[in-house]
């Protein structure tokens, strides 16, 4: 299969379950390996998630603007 295209350098990248242990590490690898800027983490607890802080400021530190939401990916309306 052909490789999936890079983000838009202007774009935003919304990670859902973004606070997570999975969603930060995709949300650190998208900022280190492919430049992303503009990074919009949702979890249901959004910014009152432990560690959530923690994870903005390494974020902003490697050059990342990070907004992070309260949001339930499965429910449209928050999306």
């Amino acid at each position: 299969p052909a490789p999936a295209p890079a983000p838009a350098p202007d774009g935003t990248v919304l990670v859902t379950g973004g606070t997570g242990g999975l969603g930060a590490l995709l949300a650190r690898h998208l900022v280190t390996e492919h430049g992303v800027r503009r990074l919009l983490l949702s979890s249901r607890r959004g910014p009152g998630t432990p560690g959530a802080d923690e994870l903005r400021s390494e974020l902003t530190a490697l050059g990342a603007e990070v907004t992070v939401v309260a949001a339930d990916a499965a429910d449209r309306d928050a999306v």
